[in-house]
């Protein structure tokens, strides 16, 4: 068996989507995976423990999901953490929120779980090779992403494809 290496945070303001989102996750053996409903839950989880990422939802309790990446990397600017976005739509203003908030990636729903885990173990190999940077903010450009992935940062996992 081998030894968990990674702790993801789901936070979403649907119950069911966390839960399955939670469930494919934890089917794979290298991650701990804790699902939360409200951001303070997950607030005090990140006080005493390490979260290697975070997968929220753009809107949970009344807050956007930038708003709450702001929130968390501002608490605990010593500790490096991923952040995946799930959203309805990507518009420039979304792009330029996350890009703000060092967000990494933006998900487009409907997608499936089993895409998110993809993402989410590629993300998390990338993270243990290279340590996490708040980059200069690049100008918007306006194609859309490859595979429901939206490259926030210039070239990204998308083939090379500019955002």
């Amino acid at each position: 068996m081998e030894e968990k290496t990674g702790f993801v945070a789901v936070l979403t303001s649907n119950p069911a989507l966390g839960a399955i989102i939670g469930m494919v996750l934890d089917c794979e053996e290298r991650l701990n995976v804790q699902t939360f409903s409200q951001v303070e839950r997950l607030r005090c989880h990140m006080r005493i423990a390490p979260v290697d990422m975070v997968i929220c939802d753009h809107h949970v309790e009344h807050r956007t999901g930038t708003q709450i990446c702001i929130e968390l990397r501002r608490e605990r600017p010593n500790r490096r953490f991923a952040f995946l976005l799930l959203a309805d739509q990507v518009d420039s203003a979304l792009k330029q929120a996350c890009r703000f908030a060092g967000i990494d990636e933006v998900v487009v729903k409907p997608m499936s779980p089993l895409f998110i885990r993809e993402r989410v173990i590629s993300r998390l190999e990338k993270q243990s090779r290279e340590p996490f940077v708040l980059p200069d903010i690049p100008p918007i450009l306006p194609a859309a992403g490859v595979n429901n992935v939206i490259s926030l940062h210039g070239q990204g996992e998308n083939g090379g494809h500019p955002a």
